[in-house]
């Protein structure tokens, strides 16, 4: 009994450890949500990229998941949201962004109006790409590295 607690609890150290050796090797964190823009009814993704690495970003491709409060994606054809940011961000540095996602969405009418009342959640947010200012490029294309 005691060998059997003895193996879960060094099967548990090695996978927190190496749980947090992959969080260190990413080289970004970034966080972000779905909202309403005052002036309209149009959704849009508002994000926050860190770049923990010590190279400037040229840009960066996030994507995450839609989904309204019932669980069906609102979004046209894939399920998933693909977008590139075109900004550069200096090493260690934070930047805040906002992205249209018009494009993305199904709409209620003519007019291309959203329902203002229906809440949609971003799930599964990642980045899959990251170009940098010397020419090198990080890749993580379904998001392992992150979670």
């Amino acid at each position: 009994m005691k060998t059997k607690r003895i193996i879960v609890l060094a099967l548990l150290l090695f996978f927190v450890a190496v749980f947090l050796h992959a969080q260190n090797k990413v080289p970004y964190s970034i966080r972000g949500d779905i909202s309403n823009t005052l002036s309209s009814s149009m959704k849009r993704f508002e994000g926050m990229f860190t770049n923990k690495s010590e190279k400037e970003v040229e840009s960066f491709t996030i994507v995450f998941f839609v989904f309204d409060q019932d669980g069906n994606s609102p979004l046209r054809g894939r399920n998933n949201v693909v977008i590139r940011i075109d900004e550069s961000v200096p090493a260690d540095s934070i930047l805040s962004f906002s992205q249209a996602l018009d494009d993305f969405f199904y709409t209620t009418d003519d007019s291309n109006t959203f329902e203002d009342e229906i809440e949609y959640e971003c799930e599964y947010l990642y980045v899959s790409r990251i170009s940098y200012s010397d020419g090198s490029e990080w890749t993580d294309p379904f998001g392992f590295e992150y979670f």
